[in-house]
């Protein structure tokens, strides 16, 4: 097939051009010899992707990391709850929002109606109410990660799967916290 030949994949989101769709014109091929096309892939291939700085800890399931990283019984100070959340050396999760919210209370926010998550996904599902919560803004990197503090209060939106290790198969349950959404503007008259 035409134009399959002038590229490299690497994922399954990202293509390079080819030596030979670089250098030679289309439909000519460029054979190199030796090992210098398979040591090309190979050191491309070890860029792998780098974990965001949300993602769970090694062994740690979505649903508890999701408990982790945004469910507290009460208000926060973020430079006190955000070390937990950087476990990861040299990374400062640049923003995070802990709801003041029970578990119990987010689960049931996963029975409201279905809506599309902004990764364009149907699991999402927005709080039938405002909720405080804390919002933290990273303001100073590594070693510190230091964060600003601000207190809200907010809809938000929660992605939910079920079939979490250690609950019920059917039960749908929090991983993501995919929103906040404030109160809209106040129309007077």
């Amino acid at each position: 097939m035409a134009g399959k030949d002038h590229f490299v994949p690497i994922a399954l989101t990202t293509v390079i051009p080819s030596f030979s769709s670089l250098l030679l014109p289309r439909g000519m091929m460029l054979h190199l010899p030796g090992p210098w096309p398979l040591l090309l892939l190979l050191l491309l291939g070890s860029w792998g992707p780098v974990p965001p700085a949300a993602a769970p800890p090694p062994g740690v399931t979505a649903v508890r990391w999701f408990i982790t990283e945004h469910v507290r019984a009460g208000p926060v100070r973020c430079s006190t709850e955000m070390p937990q959340i950087n476990y990861r050396p040299n990374i400062c999760k640049g923003q995070n929002t802990f709801l003041q919210e029970s578990f119990q209370n987010v689960v049931a926010t996963c029975q409201q109606p279905n809506r599309t998550c902004k990764n364009g996904l149907g699991n999402c599902h927005k709080s039938a109410g405002r909720v405080n919560m804390t919002y933290c803004l990273l303001t100073g990197r590594r070693p510190q990660c230091t964060y600003r503090t601000t207190y809200q209060n907010q809809f938000y939106i929660v992605a939910c799967n079920n079939s979490q290790p250690g609950y019920p198969p059917n039960l749908l349950l929090p991983v993501h916290l995919d929103d906040t959404v404030p109160l809209g503007p106040t129309h007077f008259g």
